[in-house]
């Protein structure tokens, strides 16, 4: 079954769609909650809530990409709870990649920034567009799925120091694409 039946059985308030979106995504989604995360108790209760919060979002949104949309709000999910049972921990994985990531794009969550927000994932995704396709999959792999260094090394033959590397040129390659568009 495709993401459009799926979704369609989502529109149709009909319990099918819950059981199809956990056969077809369900070790994606807890792939990312576990990466996240770091326990399979956690990345489990992040997968039951992930399908609430898509049964309880679709209708009225319609996503394009099934999957992407899962990706989203699994992610967003799994960063809440890291944060709710870490509050006074620090260097963990997840940890690591938002440290990684603030040296190009600022931390500071505010209600009022959503438009600025914004503009910076459209201007994150534009430049994931300009560099080559390969560095763009690392890139997501790390920061969208938090795959670790090591995975990744794995996947693409690499040393981990040369994904390390690989990376770190890549957050700088961000940071200075965000400063020509005047972002930061």
């Amino acid at each position: 079954m495709d993401d459009q039946k799926i979704i369609e059985l989502y529109n149709e308030r009909n319990e099918l769609a819950v059981k199809k979106t956990q056969e077809l995504y369900g070790a994606y989604i807890r792939c990312i909650a576990m990466n996240l995360l770091g326990s399979e108790e956690e990345a489990e209760e992040c997968e039951s809530d992930t399908l609430l919060a898509v049964w309880n979002s679709i209708p009225p949104a319609q996503p394009t990409s099934l999957k992407h949309y899962l990706g989203k709000i699994v992610r967003n999910l799994a960063v809440s709870r890291y944060r709710k049972n870490h509050a006074a921990r620090r260097y963990s994985p997840a940890e690591q990649l938002l440290s990684e990531l603030d040296e190009c794009i600022a931390s500071d969550h505010n209600i009022e920034k959503t438009v600025e927000e914004h503009e910076l994932a459209a201007a994150v995704n534009a430049w994931l567009k300009y560099i080559s396709s390969e560095d763009a999959a690392i890139f997501i792999k790390r920061y969208y799925h938090s795959e670790s260094v090591a995975a990744l090394a794995s996947e693409t033959g690499w040393s981990p120091e040369k994904v390390s590397q690989r990376l770190f040129k890549l957050r700088k390659k961000l940071r200075d694409y965000l400063i020509s568009e005047e972002l930061i």
